[in-house]
């Protein structure tokens, strides 16, 4: 439905690729939901990160709090 391979949505949640917005709409668009519920919240990113995972994802959940992602 995201007309992006498994490995693109792979590599997607593993925060090795970028999502573009067009990309994010679409998922959105899939799951029937808002966009706004695929993405962290400011409050959501610190439980994320502390969570146990490879640090790539770590280092780009970091990333995004300190760019205020999520509001």
């Amino acid at each position: 439905m995201s007309g992006l391979s498994r490995a693109s949505i792979a590599n997607i949640e593993n925060g090795k690729q970028r999502i573009l917005l067009h990309q994010l709409l679409q998922f959105a668009a899939a799951f029937e939901v808002e966009p706004c519920v695929l993405v962290p919240t400011k409050t959501d990113l610190p439980r994320l990160i502390e969570k146990e995972r490879p640090r790539e994802q770590r280092a780009y959940l970091e990333r995004l709090r300190k760019l205020n992602v999520g509001g």
